[in-house]
C-alpha cells in the first residue's frame, strides 16, 4: 500500500500556498539527500522546484523568463 504525504509550500515571492501529493517513501528519499528530479521525475519541473524552494510556476517564469532556446516541456 502506498502511502500519500501532501506537502505544502509558500511562495517566498508572492505567498500563495501550494499542496503537492508525493508518496511518503519518494518524499523521505528526498529529504535524505537525493535529488527531486530522480525521486519525483513524474512531478513537472515546477512542481519539483516548488518543493525545492517554494517559488511557484508563475513568480518562477516572472523571475527568469524562459529563453528562445529552451524546450518545452513535455507534456503526460
Amino acid at each position: 500500500m502506498t502511502v500519500k504525504v501532501a506537502v505544502a509550500t509558500k511562495c517566498p515571492e508572492c505567498g500563495k500556498t501550494a499542496y503537492i501529493e508525493v508518496n511518503s517513501g519518494d518524499y523521505l528519499r528526498w529529504t535524505e539527500g537525493e535529488y527531486a528530479q530522480n525521486v519525483f521525475p513524474h512531478l513537472t519541473k515546477a512542481e519539483r522546484e516548488q518543493l525545492i524552494s517554494g517559488t511557484c510556476e508563475p513568480c518562477f517564469d516572472r523571475m527568469f523568463p524562459p529563453h528562445e532556446d529552451d524546450e518545452p516541456e513535455e507534456s503526460e
